[in-house]
């Protein structure tokens, strides 16, 4: 084993031996006893386990002791004898913990060196929570949570103690992130859907906004170790402690949020405290909300608050008091880490989609002049029509009926008007008008989109094949897989101002954000459709 030592890793061994004494069995030493002991496992440093002796260390409080409490005031222990003496501690614990053993770590605090700048950036999404910020008795949620942890077996290994060094956003990110990689990660990577925290840069194509860090999850662990990662989890900001301590003091953050929305601003300084709050709470609730999150937590690895939005009233915010890293577990209380482990759930799907069918406008029968069908397949029937002076396709789905069809609907929504919006009308149709008709239907209202290719058949020129993987691969630049890729979702439409024509995808139902591997998949499902050489391609 090793000992790190401010951000570099000295291994210095220990006398070697298959009989060290068990932890409880060094907890019921009494300071002469762990005297003994001491000068019998180590060499040449008996001078310095005698400084331990005069400073009345038993074995519990030997147990305990960190390197920096070696090094400083009042034991003053060299360098050297001070690793050996946390090399032998280690290996004294390094037997395997449970899973409840893990979780209950008490982490140390980071050491601050305060930067004075810092920058604040606006928020990913324009939403802010509707009502003021509720107390979340979070800590109650988290204990019951840690009682279902496992107590019998023995599979981790003690982590190696770290020392963290906190001077600016950045370092509170990498410090946060080195954390959890060094105490959770061997869990998180024995899940059946492994886990891990990282950096945004690692998940691009899903993750919207820049939040500092997320959790998330691939299918196996070597999609996990190749970064292929499927799941966002949830959403996670930093901040320096120097700057919550300036804005909060020690009060409460949903407090300090509640008074500063009603507070009047004097004008006088562009990032007065006030705003400052409000800029960090919107920020981490706009993230939660873009990305569909139910979790997300802000951090400045000193101390950490944890965001909800409950499933049946998603823009309401809860946060929850202040959880020290150091926390640890009592009857009433979960330790920091046990609080780390509930953050893995989302919004659910029902309530994303209920809050869209709210926020839809609703239109009259009498608005629509409805003409011939178009088709009526898998995903609703489709119709010419004329609504606000625009003539286009109708697809309709029913409210009530069919929930499948429902869900299909609002996902094609909102790939429209979402990730594919600036390719429309040169890759994909127009989308003209969506909503609700007659509080009955949900409807997509786009442009026509001509004949497919299934239709076609033999009259497809090589122009239009090509055209075809042209707009599908901007469809996969935006990190959109297509979904049901088939002869029949590719249309060819005459323009009419340059007689040339045009290729658009479209029935974006069964769309979704997919990783690298399913878009070059779907891509060779295109051209081995089209007849093309996939090797000459």
């Amino acid at each position: 084993m090793s000992f790190n030592v401010a951000g570099s890793s000295t291994s210095v061994p220990v006398i070697p031996s298959s009989d060290l004494p068990t932890v409880e069995e060094v907890r019921g030493f009494n300071a002469e006893e762990l005297n003994g002991f001491l000068k019998k496992r180590l060499n040449n440093i008996d001078n310095h386990i005698d400084t331990l002796t005069a400073q009345e260390v038993e074995g519990v409080a030997f147990l305990a002791l960190k390197y920096e409490m070696l090094v400083n005031p009042p034991l003053n222990i060299p360098i050297g004898p001070a690793v050996k003496l946390v090399e032998l501690i280690n290996d004294i614990q390094g037997e395997l913990l449970t899973e409840q053993e893990l979780f209950r770590i008490v982490l140390p605090l980071p050491i601050l060196r305060p930067n004075t700048t810092t920058t604040m950036t606006l928020s990913s999404s324009r939403k802010v929570p509707n009502d003021p910020l509720e107390s979340w008795d979070f800590l109650t949620y988290a204990f019951n949570a840690s009682l279902n942890l496992n107590t019998n077996t023995r599979r981790y290994n003690r982590p190696t103690n770290i020392e963290i060094v906190l001077a600016s956003e950045n370092t509170t990110v990498e410090g946060f992130l080195r954390t959890m990689e060094v105490f959770n990660e061997q869990r998180l990577l024995d899940l059946t859907r492994p886990e891990k925290w990282c950096r945004c840069e690692f998940f691009r194509q899903t993750v919207k906004g820049h939040p500092d860090f997320i959790r998330c999850s691939a299918e196996n662990k070597q999609q996990l170790l190749r970064r292929e990662f499927t799941r966002l989890l949830a959403v996670s900001e930093a901040k320096p402690e120097w700057l919550i301590r300036s804005l909060l003091g020690e009060e409460e953050l949903y407090t300090a949020y509640n008074i500063a929305v009603t507070a009047v601003d004097d004008g006088t300084d562009s990032y007065t405290k006030y705003q400052k709050i409000i800029r960090i709470v919107r920020q981490m609730f706009g993230y939660m909300v873009i990305n569909d999150m139910q979790f997300g937590l802000l951090t400045s690895y000193v101390r950490t608050w944890f965001f909800c939005r409950q499933p049946e009233n998603p823009n309401s915010l809860y946060i929850s008091p202040a959880v020290s890293t150091n926390q640890n577990h009592t009857s009433v209380q979960a330790s920091f880490l046990e609080s780390m482990k509930v953050i893995i759930r989302n919004v659910s799907r029902k309530g994303k989609e209920k809050m869209q069918l709210r926020d839809m406008k609703n239109y009259d029968r009498n608005q629509f002049s409805f003409g011939d069908m178009l088709g009526n397949g898998r995903s609703g029937a489709v119709f010419t029509a004329k609504l606000c002076g625009k003539t286009g396709a109708l697809k309709i789905a029913d409210l009530y009926k069919n929930e499948n069809l429902l869900k299909e609907m609002l996902n094609e929504i909102k790939i429209y008007h979402g990730p594919l919006k600036e390719i429309q009308g040169i890759y994909i149709p127009k989308l003209l008008k969506f909503g609700v008709l007659h509080e009955a239907f949900v409807f997509i209202f786009t442009s026509f989109a001509g004949e497919s290719f299934a239709e076609l058949g033999n009259k497809l020129t090589k122009e239009e094949k090509q055209l075809a993987i042209e707009g599908l691969r901007a469809i996969h630049i935006r990190g959109v897989m297509h979904g049901d890729v088939r002869l029949e979702n590719i249309m060819v439409k005459e323009k009419n101002l340059t007689g040339k024509n045009c290729v658009w995808w479209i029935d974006f139902a069964l769309s979704k954000i997919g990783n690298a591997k399913e878009l070059d998949r779907e891509m060779f499902e295109l051209k081995r459709l089209l007849g093309i050489n996939i090797k000459n391609s």
